[in-house]
């Protein structure tokens, strides 16, 4: 898919939409666009102390970047959300270690997740319940059957192994992983999770049930789920996508996350005090 086409699956807005019952909200941040820089800078604005510190400790590259620009914009949309200072929203360690919302007396706090891959990353947001979304950047040099093999079930494996052409394997292949990678994080276990869980179903962007194999699995909220509600999307040339929840739902609204929604102040000087150029 071109960038033109990609780009117009992704809404461009200057506010940040409510956060209604039944949706689901996947942001796009391009780290890598003309925007990146002025993104990436608004971002650590919205970081607390201890946040700021573990980005400083991280090494140089695009991991302390991709961390400052998930987490502090997390916090931007979820302040809109909850209607609060975004340094002041607690994010927790849930069971499995996945990150939550702590629970807020007399509130329905929304359920996060967050990824990145090679400058690109993805904030998921709903109030339908445990939710995770996975990106990926698309290697072409990856020996996509011998991982297949090593780490997904077997009906995965067939559906890569039978793809005619090279380009069609690799897009079967990353499209297997980022719905795995959806699905494990929906469920809260991530990388722990079995490999013969589950069969990550077809390539395409419709809404499919992922039935896990063992009926009493227990997500990271300590409640029980069989199956997950998975869909594929498209975020660039280069990388692919995937969400998943526990309920059936609507299509998700793809968002771009624009420097617009947000505003600056002394985040070069800031951001450069850990070392990150914001002129770059």
């Amino acid at each position: 898919m071109s960038d033109s086409e990609c780009s117009d699956l992704w809404i461009r807005t200057p506010v940040i939409p409510e956060l209604r019952e039944g949706d689901i909200q996947i942001w796009r941040l391009d780290l890598d666009g003309p925007e990146g820089r002025n993104l990436l800078a608004q971002a650590f604005e919205a970081l607390t102390a201890e946040e700021r510190q573990r980005a400083g400790k991280m090494r140089t590259g695009t991991a302390p970047e991709e961390f400052i620009a998930g987490r502090g914009s997390l916090r931007r949309l979820l302040s809109a959300s909850l209607n609060c200072d975004p340094q002041g929203i607690g994010i927790v360690t849930g069971i499995h270690r996945k990150p939550i919302l702590r629970p807020v007396c007399g509130i329905q706090v929304p359920h996060f997740n967050v990824s990145h891959s090679r400058g690109m990353v993805l904030i998921a947001l709903s109030r339908l319940g445990p939710i995770g979304v996975d990106v990926e950047y698309m290697d072409p040099s990856i020996e996509t059957v011998d991982v297949a093999r090593a780490a997904f079930h077997p009906e995965d494996v067939r559906c890569i192994e039978t793809a005619s052409t090279a380009k069609s394997r690799m897009l079967a292949f990353y499209g297997c992983w980022t719905r795995r990678e959806a699905v494990a994080k929906a469920d809260g276990r991530g990388l722990t999770l079995p490999a013969s869980e589950f069969y990550s179903g077809t390539a395409n962007k419709s809404e499919q049930m992922v039935k896990m194999c063992q009926e009493n699995t227990i997500g990271f909220s300590g409640s029980s789920f069989s199956h997950y509600f998975v869909r594929s999307f498209d975020i660039s040339p280069c990388h692919l996508g995937a969400v998943a929840v526990a309920r059936s739902c609507k299509k998700p609204v793809l968002l771009d996350f624009s420097s617009a929604l947000s505003k600056s102040g002394q985040h070069k000087l800031l951001l450069a005090n850990i070392g990150i150029n914001t002129d770059k």
